[in-house]
């Protein structure tokens, strides 16, 4: 039975992604496109391994 409702729910998300006009499809993609994606690291330990990075780096200005 679960089954055939998440066919169902499947369906349904497919049927209004397409009813949606092509344009907003596009308005939609472009979005999520731009988002600025965080690294894992930051997203499971915080600014921590960051911190650590920046901090291990050599300074390139003083050289």
């Amino acid at each position: 039975m679960a089954d055939k409702s998440f066919v169902e729910f499947i369906i349904d998300l497919t049927i209004d992604h397409y009813q949606k006009p092509k344009s907003e499809r596009k308005r939609l993609k472009d979005v999520k496109n731009n988002q600025a994606i965080n690294p894992y690291s930051h997203k499971w330990f915080g600014l921590l391994p960051s911190t650590v990075k920046q901090f291990k780096k050599p300074n390139r200005k003083n050289n």
